[in-house]
């Protein structure tokens, strides 16, 4: 579950775009279809927009929430 919810950026612009092109090609050459090829593209956009990126944390390492960039796990004290 992990996997696909650290890829959904992804998924997001795949799954649209994979519809956006069977309307555009599978469907009658009418303005009604045009016009719902045209909202599936625009959406797909907003929906790859409104997906954020989540960073690839490795197994032992802080993230800096400012600047996303992985640093090394502070020291532990004895």
């Amino acid at each position: 579950m992990n996997t696909i919810l650290a890829t959904a950026k992804a998924w997001a612009a795949l799954i649209g775009s994979v519809l956006t092109a069977l309307v555009a090609t599978l469907t009658p050459d009418s303005p009604a279809y045009q016009w719902l090829t045209y909202a599936l593209a625009v959406v797909t956009a907003l929906a790859t927009y409104a997906v954020p990126n989540k960073p690839s944390v490795v197994v032992g390492q802080n993230v800096d929430r400012d600047m996303h960039v992985a640093k090394p796990a502070p020291e532990k004290e004895n």
